[in-house]
């Protein structure tokens, strides 16, 4: 009661959020609809690549999937610190394993590995205590 009574508990959340600093993941356009009504949180940043190019672990985490689906490539679930989770998705490979905990940085997979193909792009979702978040607003590509 005598948290709430000043609003700490909104405070705390506020603090937690800007004390992260997340590493970019890629270099990229992000691929924004024409549409603001399309904007939608749930499916994330599809983010637009010139070249191959490898992707980042944004923070610390623990990878707690990592899968391969036919015909859309990788995709890879991290636990993150501050209880953030970022899916990965449209990876052409895959630098991880299902459990293992690696640091900021660390390079998780590649996307756009085949020069020939036009669809060279990587899918960012991020996720802080259950609720969507816009990946633009933590990183910059």
């Amino acid at each position: 009661e005598r948290q709430e009574r000043f609003g700490l508990d909104a405070l705390d959340a506020n603090m937690q959020l800007s004390s992260v600093s997340f590493i970019n993941m890629v270099k990229g356009k992000i691929d924004v609809p024409e549409d603001a009504d399309e904007v939608d949180l749930l499916s994330g940043a599809r983010i637009i690549l010139s070249k191959a190019a490898p992707v980042l672990s944004p923070l610390e985490a623990t990878v707690v999937q990592e899968q391969y689906i036919l015909g859309q490539g990788y995709v890879i679930v991290l636990q993150c610190v501050n209880e953030y989770v970022v899916v990965v998705s449209h990876l052409s490979s895959s630098m991880v394993s299902e459990g293992r905990q690696i640091k900021a940085g660390v390079v998780i997979g590649h996307a756009g590995a085949d020069k020939a193909q036009d669809d060279r792009w990587v899918s960012i979702r991020i996720w802080h205590k259950g609720k969507p978040i816009d990946p633009s607003t933590v990183m910059q590509f």
